[in-house]
């Protein structure tokens, strides 16, 4: 225990269990090898270490460094805390808001129960983060592989600014964007856009159902199926199966297409060659498509341009 508070120190506790406490004001040190760090009532900022594997078990400290690649961090108290150089995080029960003050690679973050958050460094990072609620990118390319899981809130997982979005669990995965964005999301069966334009691209999955989505590209590589959730204006590219909402669609096509397409109102053609397919009795207005399929059954196809159609 810290009698008073310290500035440039060094602990080295060598074996054992051992617990290191801080006294309360401000305190810059180094802490190697201890099993358990509790900060005072200051602003503490600990750089730690130790042996390969070793969990530390840290509660009010602000800021913490790690040494090498090996770091295993568990916040015993619900935390905000900045941190560097720590390969493994894992959350308190409660709210843990964990900042990244420097671009990270290979780390993982579980930061448990609570309605957690995590902020990333500027300068492209590429982690893993489950059971975070809310992920904000930084300036760079961010990679996260994520889950939505969480505190089990009803919009899902969180993000803004990250570039590339994985789900890491075989389930069904929800992501709302708090703002603009230009992402790529693999895994997640329902997008939920915000007031802000988005351009979304599918990477791998069976298909998505989407609110509020300017933009969305489907996977060159595999078929690509979409249900819109909310009416509205839509631009779509690469889709190969297209459901409207319950309420009016002005979708426009952007690239050459071959789709299927199913209670859409109104369908706007690209400037190169497009074919629709109309998945059953339907009545749809149409500009710009080259070749349309019907159903057996009657449809009611209204060519809004004037324009010629086989």
């Amino acid at each position: 225990t810290m009698a008073a508070a310290q500035t440039g120190g060094m602990v080295n506790l060598l074996g054992g269990y051992d617990e290191l406490r801080l006294a309360d004001g401000r305190n810059i040190l180094s802490a190697y090898n201890i099993d358990s760090l509790a900060g005072g009532t200051g602003l503490d900022s600990v750089t730690v270490g130790g042996q390969v594997g070793d969990q530390l078990y840290v509660s009010g400290v602000e800021t913490l460094t790690g040494t090498s690649a090996n770091e295993i961090v568990i916040l015993a108290t619900p935390a905000t805390v900045s941190v560097s150089g720590i390969a493994t995080m894992a959350g308190s029960e409660s709210a843990d808001w964990v900042t990244l003050t420097a671009p990270e690679t290979g780390i993982m973050l579980d930061l448990a129960g609570g309605d957690d958050r995590l902020v990333l460094a500027d300068g492209g990072n590429s982690l893993s983060a489950f059971n975070v609620e809310s992920i904000l990118g930084g300036a760079g390319a961010d990679q996260v592989t994520a889950n939505d899981l969480g505190c089990g809130c009803d919009d899902g997982l969180v993000v803004a600014n990250i570039e590339t979005l994985l789900n890491a669990l075989d389930d069904i995965g929800t992501v709302a964007f708090s703002g603009a964005a230009t992402t790529t999301v693999s895994g997640f069966d329902i997008l939920v856009g915000s007031s802000a334009p988005e351009r979304i691209t599918l990477g791998f999955g069976t298909g998505v159902l989407a609110a509020n989505i300017d933009t969305i590209v489907g996977d060159p590589d595999d078929p690509s199926d979409l249900a819109l959730a909310t009416p509205g204006t839509v631009t779509v590219s690469g889709i190969t199966f297209l459901l409207g909402s319950p309420g009016t669609d002005l979708v426009t096509v952007s690239g050459a297409s071959t789709m299927v397409v199913a209670e859409i109102d109104t369908l706007v053609g690209s400037t190169a060659a497009d074919f629709v397919e109309l998945d059953y009795e339907q009545t749809i207005t149409t500009a710009g498509i080259d070749t349309i399929l019907g159903y057996y059954e009657q449809s009611r196809v209204t060519l809004s341009d004037g324009g010629r159609v086989a």
